[in-house]
Formats: C-alpha cells, structure tokens, sequence
C-alpha cells in the first residue's frame, strides 16, 4: 500500500498491526489528521474481529483497568478519598451512589464502593491534578499533555459508542491505539513481563498475533 506521495507504508504499519485490523483491494489516496485519517480509493473492511474485544468490551476493559491502577496507586493512605480525589468528583460520585443505594434493595443490586460511581472523564482529572501527577504519575506516564490528549480522544470515542454511534475503521484503530499506549504504561509500572503483556494485549484489542 503506499500515500500520496508514493511512499510504501505497508510495512511501516505491519509492526502497530495494522495489517490485521485494515483489509482493502484499494490504494491509500490521501492521508491527514496525525497519520490516521486514511481515504481509501476502494472500500474497506475492518479484520475480522470476532475473537477479540468489541469496542465497548474494550472500554470496559480499558476503564476496569484504569479505575483500579488509581486506587492501587493512591489508596496507601486511610485518607485517600478524601487526600487524593478532587472534591467536585467526590460530591457527584457520591450523589450517583446514594440515589443508586436507595433502589438497589428493590432491584437486588450489587453493593458497589463509592469509587465506582466516578464517571469515565474523571480519571484523566483524577491524574492529572497537580499534586496527584508530581506524586504518583509523573513517572509512569511522563508527558502530561500527551496523556490528557490521548484520554480526551478515548472519551470522545467512547461517547459515541456509548450512545449507539459506530466508529469508522479509522477511529476504531485510533481507540485500539490509545488503550494500547495508556495500558501499556499501566502495566510497566506494575512491572509486568513487556514482552508476553504486550502480545496479549495486542491481540485483546484486535490487532493479530503477528506483532
């Protein structure tokens, strides 16, 4: 396959596992928007992703393990709630959690800790205030702007899974990619073994098995 201006991408986008998400008879035509937004001449169709995580499965997955790495990584203290959360998020999670204890009995709901009553934008505050990043954060995610950017193209592309708007192949690849990259850096810092978490989360998230 090559862009517009004749270059063989092919193989540059074999080694993200491109290969196996994308499948098209075309010729990439034009390119733009950080290298992702690709044009086809033909149509295209995603790779079969049966086997692997839907997009929603993803952001469950993604959130599960966001929300837990937080609260492994602040919860050192008995203050923790109250040390660490911005106070805004708290109130609201814990309105959401008292209106949600009052029918849980009618409905036979599972008693659920307060923090999980947080919503999806509230990781990225959580980690990103001042005091949280310098303490705890800093070093497993390095650049703050880039993390903050990655997890506002999650969130938007989770808002429109989450109400029904399907994403295009290109922003399932982009979604795959950040959770990749946010996840990845997760599981370096609970010092995991970098080359089998990274296989298996390769192919989790729909990209193949040859990475």
């Amino acid at each position: 396959m090559y862009d517009y201006t004749g270059k063989n991408i092919f193989t540059e986008y074999q080694m993200y596992g491109m290969a196996h998400i994308i499948k098209t008879s075309g010729q990439i035509i034009r390119t733009h928007n950080l290298g992702l937004q690709y044009i086809f001449k033909n149509s295209y169709k995603p790779y079969s992703m049966a086997k692997y995580l839907d997009d929603s499965q993803l952001l469950d997955y993604f959130e599960k393990i966001v929300k837990d790495f937080i609260v492994e990584t602040i919860s050192n203290t008995n203050n923790w709630w109250a040390e660490y959360i911005p106070q805004q998020i708290r109130e609201e999670a814990s309105q959401r959690y008292q209106r949600s204890k009052k029918i849980s009995n009618v409905l036979n709901k599972e008693d659920y800790e307060i923090i999980h009553y947080i919503n999806f934008d509230s990781y990225e505050k959580i980690i990103s205030r001042k005091d949280n990043w310098r303490k705890h954060f800093e070093d497993i995610f390095v650049e703050k702007g880039i993390f903050e950017y990655k997890m506002q193209i999650i969130l938007s592309l989770r808002n429109d899974i989450r109400h029904g708007r399907s994403l295009n192949v290109i922003n399932k690849i982009r979604l795959r990619l950040h959770c990749y990259d946010i996840i990845s850096q997760i599981f370096e810092a609970k010092d995991s073994d970098g080359q089998n978490f990274r296989k298996e989360l390769m192919q989790k998230l729909g990209f193949g098995e040859d990475w």
